[in-house]
């Protein structure tokens, strides 16, 4: 399966690491400039495509696009350049806390549970259909930084892994 990972930081460069240690083929980044993943790319020899168009998208003939800690809007004409469409993790428990500061909101709001989403990217913002959810339990002692260093980042690589397996038949 040939996979491109829109998104930035450390949670995408540890996703484009276990998924190519499973064996799938990162076939490029769509990412910002300076960011840690363009970096990681460019290590990897491996394409980077910085405000990119869909034929530069398309270029890379994606199985599947993964939005890995990605705060960018994926317009629907990317979207449909990937043949199996476009997978995104949300660390809160969609629909509840869309948007950016989805784990800070978690917090503020008092939740004793909180959790992941991997979903299917569609045409609004964190609105496509849920594929995967998982919940963690929210302690007293737990702030924005340690939900999401010790719960929710892990969370995600683990899920996007489970769930790309699944779809490639890898792992």
């Amino acid at each position: 399966m040939r996979i491109v990972i829109a998104g930035g930081r450390t949670l995408a460069v540890r996703v484009l690491e276990a998924l190519a240690a499973d064996g799938h083929e990162i076939v490029g980044v769509w990412t910002e400039e300076d960011d840690k993943l363009e970096g990681v790319a460019h290590s990897k020899g491996l394409p980077a495509l910085i405000e990119p168009n869909v034929g530069d998208l398309a270029a890379l003939e994606p199985d599947l696009l993964l939005s890995v800690h990605n705060f960018r809007y994926i317009a629907p004409e990317f979207l449909r350049v990937p043949t199996m469409g476009a997978l995104g993790y949300h660390p809160s428990l969609l629909p509840r806390h869309k948007g950016n500061d989805s784990v800070r909101a978690t917090i503020e709001a008092g939740d004793r549970v909180a959790g992941g989403s991997v979903y299917w990217l569609d045409e609004g913002f964190d609105t496509g259909p849920v594929w995967r959810q998982e919940r963690v339990e929210v302690h007293e002692r737990d702030d924005a930084s340690t939900l999401w260093r010790d719960k929710l980042f892990p969370m995600g690589v683990r899920m996007l892994r489970e769930c790309v397996a699944e779809l490639g038949g890898t792992r």
